[in-house]
C-alpha cells in the first residue's frame, strides 16, 4: 500500500522551475512570472484535497481565504489577506521589498470569527494568543460536506526564510504544510453476533439514526500546538440530537455480509485525561440505533425505535488537532432505552493517524514521479560556496549521481583542462538537504589560477521516469582572466581595412607623428611598417575550435596586384585580447616574482574606471593612474608597433601613444569556450565585431598586465606572455618591463569592457 499525503499546499515564492520531470500531471506546475512579485502557487485549483471518504472531501482541504503574515524577528513585517482564484495569488508587495536576509512566514486559512482582526496583529506573540470560535451549537456546522460547503480552520508556518537574494533572476521555492485545528472522528458502527450466535440486525435505513457528539470543543487557537489540545476556561458544547453525517454501507466479516454504519463528525482539540469528572469533560457520542426484534408470535419483526450507546471517542482521552480519530464499534446486544444512561460495549478498536494520511490507496505505478529544480546554472563569484540558490524539489529522495562530478577550467589556449589537483577536489563537495524539498549546498575552494572553474555534475532522485539534471556551476576567482581571439587590427584614420570595399586607396600603415598639431603621416606599403604601425591579420581557428595550439601566425596585410595580400612576421603568434575582470579591491595574491618585486616594489590600485578627457585620451593624473578598470581588455600582438616613442620628452610621448590608442581599431569573430564561430538563431554566423574605443592604459594596469602574464620561458595557466618591451606608455609615463625580451619602448592600448559578452567564458 502506498499513502499521498495531498493535503500539502505548496508554495512557491517566485517560483521558475527551469528543469525536472513530472508524471503525475497534476502536482507540480511551471510558472514564470517574470516580475519582481511573490507569488502562492496551490497544488492544484482545489487547494488541498483528502479523501478520507467519497463525500465532502474538497470540503475537508479547501481554502477559501489566506491570511499571510511575515515577522521579522517576531514583529509584523508585512500581511495581506487574499482569497484564492485558481492555482495561484500574486501578493502586492514586491519581492524586492524584503531585504534581510531571514523573515518567518506564517499562514492562517478561513478563519472567520476570531477573537481580533488579523489585520490588526502586530507581532508573532499577539497572533498566537488570538481564538477561533465556531459561530453555531453544532459541531463546526458551518461545514456541510454532504453539500461541499465551508472550509476548515488551517495554518502552517515556516522559519527564517530568505524571500530575495538580491538577484530578480534566482527563485526560491519554500513548502509549507497547512494542518487542520480540528480534529475528524469517524465512527463505524457493524452487526455482529452475540454470545448465543444470534445476529444482531440493524432496523432498515431510516432518519432515526442519529447521533450527539457531547463535550466537543467549539474553540481553538488560529495557531494551535499539537501539544496544547484544551483551551482553559471553555466550556465544552453539546451538540444537537441530529448533528452529523450518517451513511450506511455493508462489509463481510466472517463470510457473512453485514450492515454498517459509519458517522462522521469535527470538533477543536479537547483533553479529558486528567482532574474531575472525566464523563464531563470527555468528548463522546451518543448515538440512537434502531434494531430489529423478533416478535413473540413468530410474525413479523418489529422495530425497536429507542435504542441508545455512549461511545468514547479516543482512547487516550484527547482530540488533538489534525488528526483522524477512527472508533469501530461490534453491536452485539441492546442498548439503553435513554439517552445519557450507561451502556456496556465490549467490542470496541480505537485508531488514531493524522489526518493527512488518509488511506489514499493507489499503486505503485501510479505514485508521481518528479525531480525539479529551480535553475541548473549557477555563477559563484570570489565565493567558496553555496547553499541557497539552487532549490529541488522530488518525489524521493536526491542525490549526486555517482562518476558524475567533472571539475575543469579552460586554460590560456582555450583548451579544456580537468583539476587534478587532489587537495581541491577533495575539499569540493556538493552535498543536498535531506528531504524532498530542500537546496543543494555547494563548496569549493576559491580558484587560484585566475581562471573560472566549471562544476558539473548531475543530481538524480533515483525514479526511472525522471532523468538525471546536469547542473553546472561556474566559480570566478578575485581577478579571473578570460580573452577575446583578435581577428585583424587597423586604425580608425587609415580609412581601409581587411574588409574594405576600397582597396588600393587608404592606408595600412602610419608612419610619423607630429606632435605640433597632432597628426600623422601614412603609407599603404606593408614595407614601411617598421615606421610606427602596420595593420595586421591573424590566422584564424579551424571549425573544431582551438585544439591546443597555442600559436597562430599574425601578418601584415596589404594591397597589391588586385587583391589583399599578407606577409607573414615570423615572431608574433598570439593574437589573443586578454580580459581581465577583478570583483575586489583587495591586491590580488599574484605569483612569486622577485625580479617584479625587487623593480616593483608596494604595488597597490583602486577599482574605478579611469577618466579620459574629450579627445579620448586617458587623463594623467596620479590618482587616475592609481585606478584599474574593474573589466578591461588588452590588445592584442595585432596591436603591436614596430617604432619607438620619444624618451626625452614624456609630453610629446604621451601625446603619440594617446593619439595612437584613440585611433586603434581591432576586430575578432564572435565564438564559444572552444573557439568554434557562433551563429544566430538560423544558423548563420554572426557578423564580426568591431572594436575601436580603445585608450593608453594607467600605470596601474599596466602593472597588472606585466604581473599577470608571466615571463618568456613561463607564462601562466590564464595567460601567454604578451608584453615584451623593456618599456610601455602608461597614462602616468613608462612602465618598466621586469620580464624583457627586446629592445626599444612601446604601447598596449586597453579599452573598458562591459559589453559584447561573446567573449570565451
Amino acid at each position: 500500500m502506498n499513502r499521498i499525503s495531498n493535503h500539502i499546499i505548496s508554495i512557491l515564492l517566485a517560483v521558475v522551475f527551469l528543469v525536472g520531470c513530472d508524471k503525475s500531471g497534476e502536482q507540480l506546475t511551471v510558472s514564470n512570472d517574470g516580475s519582481d512579485r511573490i507569488i502562492l502557487r496551490f497544488a492544484s485549483d482545489k487547494a488541498i484535497e483528502s479523501r478520507a471518504s467519497e463525500d465532502g472531501t474538497s470540503v475537508e482541504s479547501k481554502v477559501e481565504k489566506l491570511d499571510v503574515f511575515i515577522f521579522d524577528e517576531g514583529e509584523l513585517f508585512y500581511y495581506e489577506s487574499v482569497e484564492p482564484h485558481g492555482a495561484t495569488v500574486t501578493l502586492e508587495k514586491p519581492k524586492s521589498a524584503f531585504a534581510k536576509s531571514n523573515y518567518s512566514i506564517y499562514l492562517v486559512a478561513n478563519s472567520t470569527n476570531p477573537s481580533k482582526p488579523l489585520s490588526e496583529i502586530k507581532n508573532l506573540t499577539e497572533l498566537r494568543q488570538v481564538t477561533e470560535t465556531s459561530t453555531t451549537e453544532n459541531p463546526l456546522n458551518e461545514i456541510d460536506p454532504t453539500k461541499e460547503n465551508g472550509s476548515f480552520l488551517m495554518s502552517g508556518n515556516v522559519d527564517d526564510v530568505r524571500l530575495n537574494d538580491g538577484n530578480a533572476d534566482v527563485n526560491t521555492e519554500i513548502n509549507i504544510n497547512l494542518a487542520r485545528a480540528a480534529a475528524k472522528i469517524e465512527v463505524v458502527l457493524i452487526e455482529g453476533a452475540n454470545k448465543g450466535g444470534d445476529w444482531f440486525q440493524f432496523a432498515p435505513q431510516s432518519n432515526s439514526n442519529t447521533f450527539r457528539l457531547n463535550n466537543w470543543q467549539g474553540v481553538s487557537y488560529v495557531l494551535p500546538d499539537a501539544d496544547v489540545v484544551v483551551l482553559p476556561s471553555v466550556d465544552l458544547k453539546k451538540a444537537d440530537p441530529y448533528a452529523g453525517n450518517v451513511k450506511f454501507g455493508k462489509e463481510t466479516v466472517d463470510g457473512k455480509e453485514v450492515q454498517t454504519i459509519t458517522m462522521t463528525t469535527y470538533s477543536y482539540s479537547n483533553d479529558w485525561s486528567t482532574g474531575g469528572n472525566v464523563y464531563e469533560k470527555m468528548t463522546h457520542l451518543v448515538v440512537r440505533v434502531p434494531y430489529m426484534k423478533k416478535s413473540a408470535d413468530g410474525g413479523v419483526d418489529e422495530v425497536v425505535d429507542k435504542n441508545y450507546y455512549t461511545i468514547p471517542v479516543s482512547k487516550t482521552n484527547m482530540l488533538k488537532p489534525n488528526h483522524l480519530y477512527r472508533v469501530r464499534v461490534t453491536l452485539k446486544g441492546t442498548g439503553a432505552e435513554n439517552e445519557g444512561e450507561d451502556t456496556n460495549l465490549e467490542d470496541i478498536e480505537y485508531e488514531v493517524v493524522s489526518w493527512e494520511d488518509l488511506d489514499i490507496q493507489i499503486g505503485a505505478d501510479a505514485l508521481p514521479h518528479y525531480l525539479t529544480l529551480n535553475r541548473d546554472e549557477l555563477e559563484l563569484h570570489n565565493m567558496a560556496g553555496d547553499k541557497t540558490s539552487i532549490g529541488f524539489s522530488s518525489s524521493s529522495e536526491v542525490k549526486i549521481v555517482d562518476g558524475s562530478l567533472k571539475v575543469y577550467y579552460y586554460n590560456k589556449y582555450g583548451t579544456e583542462t580537468r583539476v587534478t589537483d587532489r587537495q581541491v577536489l577533495n575539499e569540493i563537495k556538493i552535498t543536498p538537504d535531506e528531504g524532498l524539498n530542500g537546496n543543494l549546498n555547494i563548496k569549493s575552494p576559491i580558484p587560484t589560477n585566475n581562471l573560472i572553474r566549471y562544476i558539473e555534475f548531475k543530481v538524480w532522485n533515483g525514479d526511472e521516469e525522471c532523468e538525471p539534471i546536469t547542473v553546472m556551476v561556474k566559480q570566478y576567482p578575485q581577478e579571473y582572466i578570460t580573452y577575446y581571439f583578435g581577428w585583424y587590427s587597423y586604425r580608425k584614420d587609415f580609412g581601409f581595412n581587411y574588409e574594405s570595399e576600397n582597396k588600393g586607396n587608404g592606408y595600412v600603415t602610419a608612419t610619423t607623428y607630429n606632435s605640433n598639431n597632432d597628426t600623422w603621416g601614412y603609407d599603404d606599403d606593408y614595407n614601411l611598417r617598421s615606421k610606427y604601425f602596420g595593420s595586421k591579420v591573424a590566422e584564424q581557428p579551424s571549425a573544431e575550435g582551438y585544439g591546443n595550439q597555442s600559436n597562430y601566425d599574425i601578418s601584415w596585410y596589404y594591397w597589391g596586384w588586385g587583391e589583399i595580400r599578407e606577409a607573414t612576421i615570423r615572431s608574433e603568434k598570439n593574437p589573443r585580447m586578454y580580459h581581465v575582470q577583478i570583483t575586489s579591491s583587495a591586491l590580488p595574491k599574484f605569483p612569486e616574482d622577485e625580479e617584479f618585486d625587487r623593480i616593483h616594489p608596494n604595488v597597490t590600485y583602486q577599482l574605478g574606471i579611469p577618466r579620459k578627457d574629450a579627445l579620448g585620451r586617458t587623463e594623467r593624473d596620479e590618482a587616475n593612474n592609481n585606478l584599474v578598470s574593474p573589466s578591461f581588455m588588452i590588445a592584442s600582438r595585432l596591436g603591436f608597433i614596430s617604432g619607438d616613442l620619444p624618451e626625452d620628452d614624456d609630453e610629446v610621448a604621451y601625446k603619440q601613444a594617446a593619439s595612437h590608442c584613440a585611433n586603434y581599431v581591432e576586430v575578432y569573430y564572435p565564438r564559444d569556450e572552444k573557439g568554434r564561430r557562433l551563429k544566430d538563431a538560423s544558423g548563420r554566423e554572426l557578423e564580426p565585431v568591431v572594436l575601436d574605443d580603445w585608450r593608453l592604459p594607467t600605470k596601474a594596469e599596466l602593472l597588472i598586465i606585466m604581473r599577470y602574464q608571466g615571463t618568456s620561458d613561463q607564462g601562466t595557466e590564464a595567460m601567454e606572455y604578451l608584453l615584451n618591451a623593456p618599456e610601455y606608455m602608461s597614462a602616468g609615463g613608462f612602465v618598466v618591463n621586469p620580464h624583457s625580451t627586446s629592445t626599444g619602448n612601446a604601447i598596449r592600448c586597453v579599452r573598458d569592457h562591459y559589453v559584447n559578452k561573446e567573449i570565451n567564458k
